[in-house]
C-alpha cells in the first residue's frame, strides 16, 4: 500500500512539474504570435490591429465588420452593414484581427460591440475604403479609433 502512495505520489510530481515547465511565460505586455489566415481561392482578407481599444470598450466582446462599399473614384459612395451577410470577426489578444474568405472589392470597416455601437474607421472624417484582392491578405495596419 505504502508503494502505491509513493508511486502516485511521483507520478503526480511528474505531471505538475510538466504542466509547470509547459505553461507560457508572458512578459508583461507580451502576447503570442497570431497565425496568419490563408484565404480560401478566390478570396481574400483583412487584418490588422485596433491600438485604442480599450480606451473604448474594456472587458467587452469586440468586432470588426466589413460593410462593402460602393462608390465613385472620388470617393463618394455608400456602405451598409448587415452582419448576418458581411464579413466579420472577434478581435483578438492586443486589438490584433484577422478577416478572411472575403469576395474581392472594397470595403469600411466598423468596430463595436455590436453593430449598433460600433465605431467607422476614418481618417479625418472620411471614412477609409480598404481593397481586398482575391488571393491576397490586405493588412491595414495599426488604427487608432475615434468618435
Amino acid at each position: 500500500m505504502i508503494v502505491k502512495r509513493i508511486v502516485y505520489f511521483l507520478i503526480l510530481a511528474i505531471v505538475v512539474w510538466m504542466g509547470i515547465g509547459c505553461t507560457s511565460k508572458f512578459q508583461s505586455g507580451d502576447f503570442p504570435t497570431p497565425t496568419f489566415i490563408k484565404p480560401k481561392q478566390g478570396t481574400g482578407g483583412m487584418r490588422g490591429v485596433i491600438a485604442n481599444l480599450e480606451a473604448f470598450w474594456k472587458d467587452r466582446t469586440v468586432y470588426v465588420f466589413a460593410a462593402e462599399y460602393v462608390g465613385n473614384e472620388q470617393g463618394e459612395g455608400i456602405y451598409v452593414l448587415e452582419p448576418s451577410i458581411h464579413p466579420y470577426t472577434t478581435i483578438e489578444t492586443g486589438g490584433f484581427f484577422q478577416i478572411t474568405d472575403m469576395p474581392p472589392g472594397e470595403y469600411v470597416l466598423v468596430v463595436g460591440p455590436s453593430p449598433e455601437e460600433a465605431i467607422v474607421v476614418r481618417e479625418n472624417t472620411k471614412a477609409i475604403i480598404y481593397k481586398v484582392a482575391a488571393g491576397d491578405v490586405t493588412d491595414v495596419g495599426s488604427i487608432n479609433l475615434s468618435w
